[in-house]
């Protein structure tokens, strides 16, 4: 929860909430440190306060699921909610999600999917950091069940490569990619080049 997820070159989620009033918080300490700011520094800075809240609030990630596109996001039949429904719930929803052949939702499940097949591999195989002092991307490499897969994910908005070292003698397959386009695996003088965000799973 509160999260947005990257993925076939869209934002999607389930994003944290924005409250604009102090008495749309149900946290306690939200709450008393508002109050405590307003009596002792003002209105001005119980302003900043709240727009810090809407950033690092705990109830940001505790807003009702959103089921459907459905009043209450079909969480309930009721006329309320512990706190209020994400505004955008028409557009970001489970149902949505399950449609979409493409979600976030259906990625997710090939993500587990990948996970419980080679189980032996990447659950209970060696890990071991690749290119560690890489600015960007985080790479690592499974060994196990006589495989070797290697995750490498671009934590920038950013192109960026990682040491392919370890392609060079493989016959690398592709087992899960975070774009959709296939373009495969992009290298280059022993550089594998990743665009913003991107994830891959490979198999050597």
């Amino acid at each position: 929860r509160g999260t947005v997820f990257f993925y076939g070159g869209d934002e999607i989620g389930m994003n944290n909430v924005r409250f604009e009033h102090i008495e749309d918080y149900n946290d306690i300490v939200t709450r008393s440190y508002y109050t405590n700011i307003l009596s002792t520094k003002g209105a001005a800075a119980a302003a900043e306060y709240l727009e810090q809240q809407k950033r690092e609030g705990r109830d940001n990630a505790r807003t009702p699921m959103q089921w459907s596109s459905e009043p209450q996001a079909g969480f309930t039949t009721g006329s309320t909610t512990w706190l209020k429904v994400n505004p955008n719930y028409s557009q970001v929803n489970v149902a949505a999600e399950e449609a979409d052949s493409v979600s976030v939702l259906q990625y997710f499940r090939k993500a587990c999917a990948l996970r419980h097949a080679y189980k032996p591999t990447l659950v209970y195989g060696e890990y071991s950091l690749v290119d560690a002092q890489n600015p960007t991307v985080f790479s690592y490499l499974r060994t196990g069940n006589d495989e070797r897969i290697l995750v490498v994910i671009n934590f920038s908005a950013s192109p960026a490569v990682v040491d392919a070292t370890l392609l060079k003698d493989a016959s690398p397959c592709v087992l899960l990619d975070n774009y959709l386009d296939n373009q495969g695996l992009q290298v280059s003088e022993g550089k594998l080049s990743l665009r913003p965000w991107q994830a891959q799973v490979i198999l050597l």
